[in-house]
């Protein structure tokens, strides 16, 4: 809107004509116009008095537009930045309120703030003209994705399957899966992944619908069980095996096969008897359930010929010799034990002076390796001259029955004695000597009866030692 002010104490204004540059001529004491674009265009105004006088006053207009193309919401993707005032423009000045109170940055970057107010006052840059403009910008937060990255529940195995389960849009976003050490791996809401190609750390990138980016990641766990155990044994027939397969982790040992029993609760201890050639399977489980596969396979060797053991005679006194024997098989190796008392420990015959009762073990040895036990014993019987080796009765019964029906002085190393019998008016009724004595309670072939004897007891051991034994001796009929 333009006015002519041009006042004259004498004379009236009569005509007002306006000379604008690139506009045109315009006529009237006010007149409103509409630049065609912003800028400075200059201006010439011709006042004619009632004098019939006219005076021109020279001027310079200035028109600008202030139309700022402001966006009163912005939004952002949770945890973005954002521009507040992309499209600024440099010919006006900016002062912000509220958070950035004072700023007078065209476009500040600020951390997008769900719900947050910024009030701006724009100014024109131009001298001489003084335009305003005031405005407020919001800011909002696009819906955050709800998502979650599931692995499934095969872990024992090398190919997982891994889902997104989106559940905050109806939309399918832009899935792409890759891993650190097979970079790309597929697109969409699932993938296998192979452990060995792809690692166990797997990453995924998500683009929503407002075009807001997520990443995230999945760390698999490597459960799968690579343990496995063939193991070939080449043994003995009939003897016990005892095997310690390694068990560094702990597993648990399945076996199946009932001749097998387990030692441990993991059952890599094992103890049986070889008695066939065989192949026995076995499952390894680690402590996540999964499953390895093991088999021990045994081989026989030919059958060691079956030994026997002998002691000629198996009972001795004390300081006396037994012979041990076994059959003899050419290539074999002896060896009794304990070998201390024994002549020729490694032969298959020998004498052995064993001093307590003792039980020998033959082991024999083949050219394959394979050995087999025999056992003997040998009864040692003390031989001394003295109570309690010697033992004279003090009662005997000679009724014929079988029992207790002789009198005689026993012990284990007697080798000669002299007896003498008396009855209680001190006659001798009965005299003898030898290697084996005994009275039958007889005297001149005529039974004696019931009554208290009185004997003298000359004995020699086999060791030399004599002793005089005297005492009584009831005989009861």
């Amino acid at each position: 809107e333009l006015v002519n002010q041009f006042n004259s104490n004498l004379y009236s204004l009569v005509q007002t004509q306006w000379e604008i540059e690139g506009m045109g001529i315009y006529q009237g004491d006010s007149l409103q116009i509409e630049a065609p674009m912003e800028g400075i265009y200059p201006v010439a105004v011709h006042s004619q008095l009632e004098n019939g006088c006219t005076y021109t006053y020279l001027d310079t207009l200035f028109i600008y537009e202030m139309n700022p193309e402001l966006q009163d919401s912005l939004f952002f993707c949770s945890g973005d930045s954002l521009a507040l005032n992309p499209d600024w423009n440099p010919n006006w000045n900016y002062e912000w309120g509220g958070a950035l109170l004072g700023d007078q940055r065209a476009n500040p970057i600020v951390l997008g703030q769900n719900g947050a107010v910024y009030p701006l006052t724009i100014r024109s840059a131009l001298s001489g003209v003084e335009c305003l403009f005031e405005d407020t910008i919001s800011t909002f937060s696009f819906p955050t994705l709800e998502y979650e990255v599931l692995a499934d529940s095969n872990f024992c195995e090398t190919i997982r399957l891994i889902t997104l389960d989106i559940t905050s849009t109806n939309s399918t976003p832009l899935i792409s899966w890759s891993s650190q050490m097979g970079g790309p791996i597929g697109e969409g809401l699932e993938t296998q992944i192979n452990l060995d190609q792809h690692g166990t750390l797997i990453q995924v990138g998500i683009t929503d619908a407002n075009n807001c980016t997520y990443s995230d990641s999945i760390q698999l766990t490597d459960h799968r069980n690579d343990f496995q155990i063939d193991t070939n044994l080449l043994l003995c027939p009939n003897v016990e095996v005892y095997f310690n397969f390694p068990n560094p982790n702990n597993y648990t040992w399945v076996w199946q096969d009932p001749e097998i029993e387990t030692q441990n609760v993991y059952g890599n201890e094992v103890f049986f008897v070889a008695q066939t050639a065989k192949t026995y399977n076995f499952e390894i489980i680690n402590l996540e359930s999964c499953r390895g596969q093991g088999t021990l396979s045994i081989e026989l060797m030919e059958a060691v010929t079956e030994l026997n053991a002998q002691a000629e005679p198996d009972t001795i006194l004390l300081g006396q010799s037994t012979q041990l024997s076994s059959n003899l098989y050419p290539d074999y190796q002896y060896n009794w034990s304990p070998p201390e008392e024994v002549q020729n420990p490694e032969q298959a015959n020998s004498l052995a002076y064993p001093t307590a009762n003792t039980l020998y073990i033959l082991e024999g040895t083949d050219e394959n390796g394979c050995t087999l036990e025999e056992r003997v014993s040998v009864v040692v019987l003390d031989s001394s001259c003295d109570f309690p080796y010697l033992f004279v009765p003090n009662i005997f019964t000679p009724n014929g029955d079988g029992q207790n029906d002789l009198f005689r002085v026993e012990g284990n190393g007697i080798e000669w004695s002299e007896m003498k019998i008396f009855n209680r008016w001190g006659e001798k009724i009965y005299d003898a000597s030898g290697s084996q004595i005994s009275w039958d309670g007889t005297y001149k072939g005529s039974q004696l009866d019931s009554d208290v004897f009185s004997y003298i007891i000359q004995v020699e051991c086999i060791n030399g030692d004599r002793r005089r034994l005297k005492g009584n001796i009831f005989l009861e009929r």
